[in-house]
């Protein structure tokens, strides 16, 4: 097989993002292992909706150190920007809190948003390149 990046393919990318997605949605539904990834760290309270759990910016830094360190890695040859990488990924978060009231978001919701946080940078070419 070619690791030529000019040989990816739509369909390989799309096979990416579905194992991604279970990945995730695994990780996060699984109480064992989201505490074993994510700490069993108070900051992020799971089982609320997301305008308690991930209002501040150190419950979502909780959430973006982990999967930054996790998936991303350190000390690479040719590392991505973690500051960009960490901007980006609290700006979809941030954007999903928008409009979540206690009535309208519940923590069915907050770990949606961990999840989709999880697939974009589990399935990005940052993961995928490196």
């Amino acid at each position: 097989g070619s690791t030529d990046v000019n040989g990816f393919l739509s369909s390989q990318q799309a096979n990416i993002f579905k194992l991604s997605l279970e990945y995730c949605n695994s990780l996060v539904d699984t109480t064992a292992l989201r505490d074993s990834f994510f700490g069993n760290n108070p900051a992020v309270a799971f089982g609320s909706g997301p305008n308690t759990a991930l209002d501040t910016q150190a419950e979502r830094d909780v959430v973006i150190n982990r999967l930054l360190d996790r998936m991303v890695g350190v000390n690479l040859a040719s590392q991505p920007n973690r500051t960009s990488l960490s901007t980006e990924v609290n700006t979809m978060l941030t954007g999903f809190i928008q409009g979540c009231t206690a009535a309208t978001c519940d923590a069915t919701r907050t770990r949606a948003f961990v999840k989709a946080a999880c697939t974009s940078v589990l399935g990005s070419a940052v993961v995928l390149i490196q």
